[in-house]
């Protein structure tokens, strides 16, 4: 009896020693993190730039043209900026999206300032649309961000087929 109960003893000691070790490998095995997958960084881009003569980039839009102005509230126009990755998609620049700046009888304008660090980075485009959600109805070429600073890049953007 005595050798029956020691026998069921270390059973027990090895059992508990086992769950010990086993359950925290399970419990951090669906903890354990996805592995690294490459990723696209956005350009980092800012509203304006201090000093004396910032670089921007500039949309000129005219609206005269039939396919544009026909029925479009110019004070609702929307514009985005949108950069290409190496695989060909296009995304939307944080912060360098929304209503024109210049509305005059048949010229549209808007501009953004571009830091230092993203000088020269391209492709980028730019879009404009009947409002915030609406219809798309002009587009720049792609173009490049301005390759020194204190420059301005106008882009002018043209109307697309409907």
């Amino acid at each position: 009896m005595g050798l029956k109960n020691r026998t069921l003893g270390v059973f027990c000691v090895v059992g508990i020693m086992l769950i010990g070790l086993v359950l925290p490998v399970l419990a951090g095995a669906t903890a354990l993190p996805l592995p690294p997958r490459p990723t696209e960084e956005p350009p980092v881009v800012v509203v304006s730039e201090k000093g004396p003569s910032p670089t921007r980039i500039t949309l000129s839009l005219d609206l005269t043209s039939e396919a544009v102005g026909k029925g479009v509230d110019p004070r609702a126009l929307w514009t985005v900026v949108q950069w290409q990755d190496a695989l060909g998609d296009w995304h939307d620049v944080e912060g360098w999206v929304g209503p024109l700046d210049t509305i005059d009888a048949t010229h549209r304008e808007k501009s953004w300032g571009v830091v230092r660090r993203n000088l020269g980075e391209s492709p980028f485009r730019w879009l404009v649309y009947t409002k915030q959600g609406g219809t798309l109805v002009a587009a720049t070429a792609t173009f490049a961000l301005p390759a020194s600073s204190g420059k301005t890049l106008t882009v002018q953007a043209v109307p697309v087929a409907k």
